[in-house]
């Protein structure tokens, strides 16, 4: 369902098909959509990407669609992310030194809304920063925008049923849709781990696949 379905969708459904129930609609539905891309970091949310770091640069600002990173790799090294009284607890002379980078912690963001991170150890020689991360909300904004999230248009509707009803003050019938509501979005949750959990699965078969001498 794109935003205008949502919004005509509701509307309808509220017994309210004017401009400023669906005005309000759409309101709620950027809202709400925002809320469930923020919940968790669904794999339709992530972000790839390459930095290029000078060498002795320990903060590294992300490009402009990362909201945050997941993970990273200098060289042929994987990096996960620490907290920095971590990082500083378990090697308090690597904080500020110059070597082979060990991973990295999250900073706060730029004046500019950037994703900031900082290297445990300052890079001896200038490098490549692959990044893994969540990307900023795909903001629903126009009529013809669709959420991305496999399964989110009922959850989506509930959820701005919801919020309208509570607009009119219906708050018992608005209780019953945010319900309904938080019951699908477990359900995304749950299907999505329960994929993940595949996938860890079926990975170590192929690689004893690819093991295998051949006859």
């Amino acid at each position: 369902m794109t935003l205008g379905d949502i919004k005509e969708f509701c509307a309808h459904k509220l017994g309210i098909p004017d401009i400023q129930t669906m005005e309000m609609a759409g309101r709620f539905a950027s809202t709400r959509w925002k809320m469930i891309w923020n919940q968790r970091a669904w794999p339709q949310t992530r972000i790839y990407d390459a930095v290029s770091v000078p060498a002795g640069q320990q903060e590294v600002t992300l490009p402009a669609d990362f909201e945050l990173a997941h993970a990273a790799r200098w060289n042929r090294t994987g990096l996960l992310p620490q907290l920095d009284l971590t990082a500083f607890d378990q090697d308090p002379g690597a904080w500020d030194a110059v070597g082979p980078v060990a991973g990295f912690s999250p900073l706060a963001k730029s004046a500019q809304g950037y994703a900031r991170i900082r290297l445990t150890r300052a890079p001896a020689e200038a490098g490549t920063l692959y990044v893994i991360g969540k990307r900023k909300c795909i903001e629903l904004l126009n009529d013809h925008d669709t959420p991305l999230l496999p399964g989110v248009d009922e959850c989506l509707v509930a959820f701005v049923m919801g919020d309208l009803e509570q607009w009119q003050r219906q708050f018992g019938k608005a209780q019953v849709f945010f319900s309904e509501a938080n019951a699908l979005l477990q359900q995304m949750v749950r299907i999505d781990t329960e994929q993940a959990t595949q996938i860890a699965q079926i990975v170590p078969v192929a690689q004893q696949l690819e093991d295998m001498p051949e006859w």
